[in-house]
């Protein structure tokens, strides 16, 4: 599993400074605007749904952290895969609709099972699309599928229509805090290699021909 270079933990912290220092910023010059113009409570709710959207704006940093730090195996249980794709876009079907990505579904006709730990295995698909999902301009399309190998064994891939990744950073996009978007503190990735590692998977990636990336869950036979 890739690890953090020291130039990379640095990058981490300018990017959880500002990712905290923006918000706190908005909810001291609303609080002190409130106080300022001595607001009666009806006035001073939108100020007031500012400042908590604010507060959920940090905390969702810091949890994102927690987990980042917490991640662990449980339980192993049998799965279809084709239901890991069916939940994941599901759960992940309100911020496409905001960003006006659409999340296609390709599955095969029959059954894929696998014993797994599905709490695991949907985090790590929904960080894969979440990562496509960033990569993707809107009205692009994010497809979500599950396909047998004929040696054996199966495979869960996201796959996007964005710019591709650059062979400059294609060694470093699994290191924890590493990431091209600056607000995003580039732990997702990372995520996907330690959860598959975990449920005796491993994560493979390739550029599409024209545009795009693919990224697999591959579960050997």
């Amino acid at each position: 599993v890739c690890q953090p270079e020291p130039g990379d933990l640095l990058e981490l912290s300018l990017r959880l400074a500002h990712s905290i220092r923006n918000p706190l910023a908005t909810i001291n010059s609303s609080a002190q605007l409130m106080q300022r113009l001595k607001l009666e409570a009806e006035a001073a709710q939108p100020y007031l749904r500012g400042m908590l959207d604010e507060v959920r704006r940090i905390n969702g940093v810091l949890q994102r952290l927690e987990d980042f730090a917490r991640l662990e195996a449980g339980t192993m249980i049998t799965v279809d895969l084709r239901d890991i794709v069916s939940q994941s876009i599901d759960q992940a079907s309100e911020s496409a609709r905001n960003g006006r990505v659409i999340l296609r579904a390709v599955t095969m006709e029959r059954p894929a099972r696998i014993e797994t730990d599905q709490r695991l295995l949907k985090r790590a698909v929904r960080e894969l699309i979440d990562n496509a999902h960033a990569a993707s301009e809107p009205d692009s399309v994010v497809t979500i599928g599950v396909e047998s190998h004929a040696g054996g064994g199966t495979t869960i891939y996201v796959a996007d229509e964005g710019s591709g990744i650059p062979q400059t950073i294609a060694p470093r996009i699994m290191v924890p805090f590493f990431s091209t978007h600056r607000e995003r503190i580039g732990l997702g990735l990372n995520i996907v290699q330690r959860t598959s590692a975990m449920l005796g998977a491993h994560v493979t990636w390739k550029n599409g021909p024209e545009s795009g990336v693919r990224f697999s869950i591959v579960f050997p036979g």
